[in-house]
């Protein structure tokens, strides 16, 4: 018998020693430990005496699944003989613990950690550590981690050298220390210091900086008793807490201090909650609240409303037996409160009684314990400026009741980004599991932010809401009446049908129950859609839905309408906003029934029709029918088959199939393409002006159209194409920019991958008759405009969209306007390599005229007006489609005239165009004048010579004129010198003489007189042709400088200050002791200040009036003249 034990323990030790100490031994432990916990183990180096080092450990249980790289551990065996387990290392480089939800049961679980006491770690790092919750949702990661764990006679302790954590909200690092003393009490004290870093993301409402803070956190107790403290400082902030736990059965709270104290102003916060023995409750919690001048901006960003509170308030919390609470709360807002800068004021009371039985959200039966929740009284008060919101509560045996009243005059005292009026009223009656709701309210010129706007809103309804027992009907929800009045919009529920609408509560699989009801969306301008609800459902994952819509009586604008009603704005370039408009009725009908699990089945029909026969639409043809099927396949695959049909006798045909497939991963929708998708398209339009319906009013399109096209698929998941494409009477007319192209033709056709441009033409058309008279003779007529056109051919790859276009222009009008016209000749080339194209050639005028004369009849507005810019602003960034490059020539030719603000001369010359990566169209290049004239108060100067050079931006060229008044003694004229935007006007003549004599002889055709009329004329038109532009009195602010004839101080009327009889009994110098000089400035609400000074006598008055209505003005004079009146003008024929 003792050999055979002495030869099982000398087995029993070999196989010991052979797992411990050689490497095959050791690989064979770890693995078989490793399946003990699901797990494995792959590359293992050394041994567990000399050194083990694991490349990769992974092992699963109920509660997380772990994956461990590079551990390498090395034990000092030797301590063993001191009752000690030492490590002299333990590292891990990277870490992963994917948690898992468990359905253990933690209530009433013991807190009974026990501390190791032969353990001890001389070096513990770990490089990289990361927490993932259910589906891969990233929790916190660790880095850097250095620890030691020591134990020395009864104490053991953890000291954290260094830890840096990082999460989605903060980054962390942190140093402390644990000690356990090993004792039954299991004493223990713990202290860190941490440093919190926000992270940019982290939150969307707090700012930075609040959450830039270090932490001192000091923990101390045994296993009945905790004390928690922290202290937390930053920028603006300390904040102190300290609160006292029990931890024998279970956790739960003693007492609890926070308070919070801002540094820059004397603002505070002071919680203060505890437990007291009662003798009529289990339990007694009270909480004291005090808050004063404290300013929230300093802790959440600028989304939040600015708020200053000064507020009071206390609570108590009450287990009054086993399972039954009672809580009470009073709360009041103090005086010197803010909220977003406005005056804030109010109230909370409540007293509430609740039963709690260990709720399981996931059991139907929670339910029950609604009925069990007694609001016996409910009072709140917020009152913000004029702003007021009531909130009040009947409870009684007989009456369970609450009112809500809200009265709000000026929401953007609230919300900045809101703005108008609100009234509230709403009535519910009943308990929490089951009760109805009365609603009404009124809006008035309601916008919230940028996403709608109403000038009035009434909304009414009344709906139910209860619980019951069904699990897959646990909540129901019941619409009996909605009358909503959106401005010219109703939106009413028939009533014969209610809306019920049921949840399911599964809080990880919500379900929902929608059943059949019908509503109307009427407009009093456009009619009516009737949306007809058979029934939906769906969960977190699967939707079905049945139903139907028709639009009988109404026109298609009615679509916008809705649209506008949910915020959606229509700005489309060249589209018309009310692109969906068609002025007369528009019989539409559509019907669709859905499902989608893990793929889609079902269809989607619509069909339009031109018009109803005796007012139905199942007696009538479609002239529009699209129907869409979609078929489940295996997976997350369904294909779709479409087919669209357009038959109409004005319009023509279009037959359009389809078939795609469709793919459902991980939240994404997209289509795939393989050999078995198919786009077959099949056109014949009689003519596609209908789409001018769409277009804005300066644009218009025209033409027939014919084509067969097919898109084939392939197994590289791009589209083969085959087919033509031919248009006949093309037409393309910009009204407002003078371009006319018609009767133009296309014919192109696909091959592979390529679209490709036969052939693309436009004859020039004469479209108006350009004449102008100069010098009693026509210098321009655009004949032999029949010999132009528009030749253009070129290729697009579809597959990589690079292509060229090639175009050859010969005496097309581009331009044909009254006041435009011009005839061009020459080549413009495109190169397209996606996203960038390339524009370049040269363009010659044969002709060309432009006359700018009528923008001197343009109204004109007060001088205190400052326009800042015309149209809507709008900050856009560069994010167009494409990335244009443009190299154009441009050569006047020697036919190209213009005529603006009385010049009239001939252009010669060229300017290279390109466009700058800014978007700035920039030009090098001189044009000339020639054979010129300019017409200034009634006298044609000839042009000498001119130049316009530009070498940057096309607004602001330089300047080269100079033009005189020829025939004369003294030729006199004007030279024009600067830039477009800062002329430089002076005045010239040969002989040279003085400033006076040159105006004299340019404006009078003589030499100056020694009198006041031609001193005071002289003035007048020096200071207008000299100023930069506009006159000189107005750079000084005025709005006119003017010499009037009559008396100083007199009333304005209609007639002359004199008449031309009495002229001729008063001598030369008479018109100078009645002239006096008037300075006014005139502002646009209607007041006009002037200063009138006598050229004869040292005689001052100073006026101002103001424009009552059209004819009736009053007028106050003070000065020489003192005196006020009214003034009625009146005008007759």
């Amino acid at each position: 018998m003792l050999p055979t034990i002495s030869i099982l323990i000398a087995i029993i030790c070999g196989l010991t020693f052979w797992c411990v100490a050689s490497q095959q031994g050791t690989c064979f432990l770890i693995k078989l430990i490793a399946g003990k916990f699901d797990g494995n183990a792959t590359n293992i180096q050394g041994t567990i005496i000399n050194g083990l080092r694991i490349g990769d450990l992974n092992f699963s249980n109920k509660n997380m699944d772990c994956s461990i790289n590079d551990l390498s551990l090395h034990i000092k065996w030797e301590s063993l003989l001191r009752g000690v387990l030492r490590a002299s290392e333990l590292s891990v480089h990277s870490a992963a613990f994917h948690l898992k939800d468990s359905d253990r049961n933690l209530n009433n679980k013991n807190i009974n950690f026990k501390f190791p006491k032969f353990l001890k770690i001389d070096l513990f790092t770990i490089d990289s550590l990361a927490i993932y919750h259910e589906n891969d949702k990233f929790v916190v990661a660790a880095h850097n981690l250095l620890a030691r764990v020591t134990n020395e006679k009864n104490l053991s302790s953890i000291i954290l050298e260094r830890l840096d954590l990082h999460s989605r909200f903060f980054d962390a690092s942190l140093n402390g220390i644990f000690e356990n003393t090993l004792s039954d009490d299991n004493v223990f004290s713990a202290c860190a210091n941490v440093i919190v870093k926000n992270n940019f993301s982290s939150s969307q409402i707090l700012r930075t900086e609040f959450m830039n803070c270090s932490l001192n956190i000091k923990v101390d107790g045994n296993i009945d008793r905790v004390n928690f403290n922290i202290e937390a400082n930053n920028k603006d902030f300390i904040i102190e807490s300290s609160a006292v736990f029990s931890m024998r059965n279970k956790l739960s709270l003693l007492s609890c201090v926070f308070g919070i104290n801002s540094k820059n102003s004397n603002g505070e916060a002071c919680f203060y909650i505890s437990r007291k023995n009662n003798k009529t409750s289990y339990d007694f919690f009270s909480l004291d609240c005090n808050v004063e001048n404290l300013d929230f901006s300093l802790i959440f960003n600028n989304k939040i409303p600015s708020l200053l509170l000064n507020l009071s308030a206390n609570a108590s919390f009450e287990i009054l037996e086993k399972n039954y609470y009672k809580l009470s709360l009073n709360t009041k807002i103090l005086d010197n409160s803010k909220w977003n800068n406005n005056k804030l004021s109010g109230l909370f009371k409540t007293d509430l009684n609740f039963k709690n039985k260990n709720i399981d959200l996931n059991n139907p039966k929670f339910i029950d314990y609604l009925s069990n929740i007694f609001v016996k009284f409910l009072e709140l008060k917020l009152n913000i400026n004029d702003n007021k919101f009531y909130i009040t509560n009947i409870y009684n045996e007989t009456e369970h009741c609450l009112s809500v009243n809200a009265e709000m005059p000026n929401l953007s005292d609230i919300w900045s980004e809101l703005s108008g009026s609100i009234n509230l009223d709403v009535g519910i009656n009943g308990l929490l599991n089951n009760h109805s709701v009365k609603f009404n309210t009124s809006l008035d010129k309601v916008k919230i932010g940028n996403f709608a706007k109403w000038k009035h809103v009434d909304l009414s309804t009344y709906f139910s809401l209860s619980f019951n027992q069904n699990y897959n009907r646990l909540l129901l929800f019941s619409i009996h009446e909605i009358v909503a009045s959106f401005d010219d919009f109703l939106i009413s529920l028939n009533k014969s049908l209610d809306i019920d609408l049921s949840f399911g509560i599964d809080f990880s699989n919500l379900t929902w129950n929608l059943g059949k009801f019908c509503m109307i969306f009427k407009s009093h301008k456009h009619g009516e859609v009737i949306l007809e609800h058979f029934l939906s459902s769906g969960s977190r994952s699967t939707l079905d839905t049945k139903g139907k819509f028709k639009n009988l009586l109404s026109d298609s604008l009615i679509f916008l309408d809705i649209a506008n009603l949910l915020g959606m704005k229509f700005d489309i370039t060249c589209f018309n906003k009310e692109f969906f408009g068609m002025q007369n009725a528009f019989p539409i009908y559509g019907e669709w029934d859905m499902s989608f699990s893990e793929n889609l089945k079902g269809y989607i029909e619509v069909k339009a029709y031109d018009k109803l026969i005796l007012d139905s639409i199942a007696k009538s043809a479609p002239i529009f029918n699209m129907l869409l099927e979609a078929t489940p396949k295996l997976n997350k695959f369904s294909d779709i088959s479409v087919n669209i049909k357009l038959k109409d006798s004005s319009i023509g045909f279009m037959d359009t199939n389809a078939k795609l497939i469709l793919c459902f991963d991980n939240d994404l929708i997209g289509f795939l393409i393989d050999k078995n998708c198919f786009i077959d398209i099949n056109m014949n339009i009689k003519d596609f002006s209908i789409l001018n319906k769409l277009l804005k009013d300066n644009l218009e399109i025209g033409g027939s159209l014919d084509s067969i096209i097919s898109f084939i698929g392939s197994e590289d998941g791009k589209w083969n194409t085959n087919g033509s494409i031919s248009i006949d009477k093309l037409r393309f007319f910009m009204l407002d920019k003078g371009i006319y192209l018609d009767n133009g033709s296309l014919f192109s056709h696909l091959k592979g991958r390529k679209f490709i441009i036969d052939k693309l033409n436009f004859p020039s058309m004469n479209r108006i008759k350009v004449k102008e008279i100069y010098d009693n003779k026509p210098i321009l007529y655009n004949k032999n405009v029949k010999d132009g056109y528009i030749l253009c051919n070129g290729y697009l790859d579809l597959d990589d969209l690079n292509g060229k276009f090639f175009s050859n222009i010969h005496k097309f009008p581009i331009l044909q306007s009254l006041d435009r016209y011009a005839s061009v000749s020459g080549n413009i080339d495109v190169d397209i390599v996606f996203p960038n194209f390339f524009i370049g050639g040269k363009l010659t005028a044969d002709d060309g005229l432009v006359n700018l004369d009528h923008i001197l009849r343009a109204s004109t507005l007060d001088d205190d007006v400052i326009v800042q810019h015309f149209g809507s602003l709008k900050n856009k960034s560069n994010n167009s489609f494409f990335l244009p490059n443009i190299d154009l020539l441009f050569d006047l030719g020697d036919k190209f005239r213009i005529s603006v603000l009385g010049l009239n001369t001939g252009l010669f010359g060229s300017i290279r165009t390109s466009l700058k990566d800014d978007g700035r169209m920039v030009g090098l290049g001189t044009l000339k004048a020639n054979d010129g004239v300019i017409d200034v108060y009634g006298k044609r100067l000839k042009i000498k010579h001119g130049s316009l050079t530009f070498q940057g931006r096309f607004d602001n060229p330089l300047i080269d004129v100079e033009a005189l008044k020829s025939g004369e003694l003294i030729e006199s004229g004007v030279r024009v010198s600067g830039t477009l935007q800062k002329p430089v006007v002076t005045l010239i003549s040969y002989p040279d003489v003085s400033d006076v004599e040159k105006l004299s002889w340019l404006i009078l055709g003589r030499g100056p007189e020694d009198n006041a009329s031609d001193i005071s004329l002289l003035y007048s038109v020096g200071t207008a042709l000299l100023g930069r532009g506009d006159s000189f009195y107005r750079q000084l602010g005025l709005s006119d400088v003017s010499i009037k004839n009559g008396s100083v101080g007199s009333f304005d009327s209609l007639l002359p200050g004199q008449t031309v009889v009495g002229s001729l009994i008063r001598d030369e110098y008479y018109g100078l002791s009645t002239q006096f000089v008037v300075a006014s400035k005139k502002f646009s609400n209607g007041v006009d200040l002037s200063i009138e000074q006598s050229l004869a006598s040292n005689e001052t008055v100073g006026r101002i009036s103001y424009r009552l209505s059209h004819s009736w003005s009053f007028d106050i004079k003070i000065g020489s003249v003192n005196g006020a009146a009214f003034i009625c003008r009146a005008f007759f024929e």
